[in-house]
């Protein structure tokens, strides 16, 4: 919802949207945490993807799924990739953005027109189950499915603030 919006907004304003990766949660067996990038799952096995973890799902894989590595349960902020006009644009886009949690952001490319990247800032990665055995018990694998539902909503929060900050801010900008 607010990704289309946030959309809508920058190109308005001049800018050109590249790439997005919205906030989600997924669950994946895989040696090590993954990033956002799809070349970045090349060892892992992605089990589920979606806008919010349901205990059910997990409290199935857990009991029937034994992982090749390492199950995880993990909550993956917002990644957009935005191709700016020119340097001092990006620069403000930048500055307003880290205001409101996108935190690890900065510029990527300084070609024709100048890559940002902008990352929210909220990600977590839980291991849950090793081969046959649970790392955690039922009672807390509830509690992880909440703080994994909690991020993915803060990520949205996130996302309706950076529309409401560039509507109001960059327009200033722009005059």
């Amino acid at each position: 919802m607010f990704v289309n919006e946030l959309v809508d907004v920058l190109v308005n304003l001049g800018y050109r949207v590249l790439r997005i990766v919205e906030g989600c949660v997924l669950i994946y067996d895989s040696p090590s945490p993954i990033g956002v990038f799809p070349e970045e799952f090349s060892n892992a096995v992605i089990l589920y993807r979606g806008s919010q973890c349901v205990v059910d799902v997990v409290h199935e894989l857990v009991r029937e799924y034994v992982p090749k590595y390492v199950l995880w349960i993990g909550a993956r902020g917002t990644f957009l990739e935005i191709a700016c006009p020119d340097l001092e644009s990006a620069t403000k886009l930048l500055k307003l953005v880290k205001l409101v949690d996108f935190k690890h952001s900065g510029i990527t490319s300084l070609r024709d027109l100048i890559n940002v990247s902008l990352w929210s800032m909220y990600r977590l990665d839980f291991p849950v189950k090793i081969g046959h055995e649970c790392l955690i018990s039922t009672q807390d694998l509830g509690k992880v499915v909440d703080l994994v539902n909690s991020f993915v909503e803060r990520d949205r929060e996130v996302l309706a603030r950076v529309c409401s900050v560039l509507k109001r801010q960059l327009g200033r900008f722009r005059s």
